[in-house]
């Protein structure tokens, strides 16, 4: 269970780098938001992989069960919003690029 509990800490820390690089970021380009959105990707699948080994895991009691599925349930919905966020300044990139290069 150590393993996963790493596991599961390493995934918060890269959506808590991913949320820093969205909120502290000035220079974001179009290329780089593309990654970062592969990224959320990533650890989607592997919040999903977590979340099968903990299942599987026999020694986990109920309780704690429900636990790790309340805190792996947390770090989704921060995963979605940082997804979505990520999205809306693509997008509004985008929208400007396609303004800027309309000829006057």
């Amino acid at each position: 269970m150590d393993k996963l509990n790493r596991s599961k800490r390493t995934v918060k820390s890269t959506i808590t780098k991913l949320d820093t690089f969205v909120e502290e970021s000035r220079n974001h380009t179009p290329r780089k938001l593309e990654i970062k959105l592969k990224r959320v990707q990533k650890m989607n699948k592997k919040i999903d992989e977590l979340k099968d080994q903990y299942y599987e895991n026999k020694d986990i009691s109920d309780s704690e069960l429900a636990e790790i599925e309340a805190n792996l349930q947390e770090v989704e919905d921060r995963l979605e919003d940082l997804e979505v966020r990520i999205r809306d300044i693509l997008n509004s990139l985008i929208a400007k690029s396609s303004v800027s290069s309309v000829p006057s």
